[in-house]
């Protein structure tokens, strides 16, 4: 901001304290009969700095989104004082925050120089990594699969889950049996999610299971809901998040269920990593297609 210096006796006096460190432009203005003229005078302050505050070491961003690098910060130097100073950036390339990633911005005092009128900022972009694979759902000819709702996606430092939403089926795609390819979008996320859709004919003797909920209760239990169509004894296996599916002996005496939902719970979890479960159900001499769930990993502290 420009100070007005008063003259007295065609001279005028500026204190060091009316200058701000470094560079100083005086304009003097000569005001005569014959016209004006401008005289312009450059003083420099010495300084040393000590300190910078308003940057920090490290940023966040979400992809696609430029980092919002700080325009102004407060120097403060060895005598005390301090002022606001302009900061020039280096030029972000938008393709450094097309995914995720860190990436380093060098940033220079507009109008200061020094040890310290120079530094660097962490940039970490923040998005989806990857995203899980649906598992297949099962439903009778006729009737309106149950789809998922959500998705889990990895993030660069978490897990999230998103909000998924499907294209509503032609009922005449599930009005046999066959296949069925559903198409839906998660929020946050540009790409398709499919989701394979098995349809069953109404005299196909085996049950048919749909997930339900998995809950981690503490490091060593969990609990797990399904659906069945049918009547049976169900029978179950679990392993480490992505390994192999199991081989289950159904020839030995499983856990009875009625139609509807079954829960399991299930106790002396090895350890609190996330875990795979494969359930099925048999009814007499025929057993349903494998039903494939996650138990989430257990995190101290959750709320259940």
């Amino acid at each position: 901001m420009a100070k007005k210096i008063q003259f007295e006796d065609d001279s005028a006096t500026i204190a060091p304290e009316q200058l701000v460190n470094g560079k100083n432009t005086v304009v003097l203005s000569e005001i005569t009969l014959a016209g004006s003229r401008d005289y312009t005078i450059y003083m420099n302050k010495d300084y040393e700095i000590i300190s910078i505050e308003g940057i920090e070491d490290h940023i966040f961003t979400m992809v696609d989104h430029a980092p919002n690098l700080p325009q102004e910060v407060t120097v403060t130097f060895k005598d005390g004082g301090s002022q606001a100073a302009k900061v020039n950036w280096d030029t972000v390339n938008p393709s450094f925050y097309k995914k995720p990633g860190t990436f380093t911005v060098k940033g220079q005092l507009a109008d200061l120089k020094g040890a310290l009128s120079t530094f660097s900022v962490n940039v970490t972009v923040d998005g989806i990594v990857s995203i899980d694979k649906l598992g297949s759902v099962t439903t009778l000819s006729g009737t309106a699969p149950k789809l998922a709702t959500t998705v889990k996606a990895q993030y660069l430092n978490d897990t999230r889950e998103l909000p998924l939403t499907f294209a509503e089926l032609d009922p005449s795609l599930y009005a046999y049996r066959g296949t069925v390819i559903a198409v839906g979008k998660a929020e946050g996320y540009a790409g398709d999610i499919l989701q394979v859709v098995e349809v069953k004919g109404k005299k196909d003797p085996r049950p048919i299971l749909t997930a339900g909920a998995a809950d981690r209760l503490t490091e060593t239990t969990a609990f797990v809901s399904f659906n069945t169509s049918d009547n049976g004894w169900y029978y179950y296996q679990i392993v480490e998040r992505g390994a192999e599916m199991p081989e289950m002996d159904t020839n030995v005496a499983g856990v009875k269920c009625k139609t509807g939902p079954v829960q399991i719970d299930l106790n002396g979890l090895k350890n609190a990593a996330a875990k795979d479960i494969y359930i099925v159900v048999k009814k007499g001499n025929v057993i349903s297609d494998v039903l494939n769930m996650e138990i989430p990993k257990y995190t101290s502290g959750s709320k259940h």
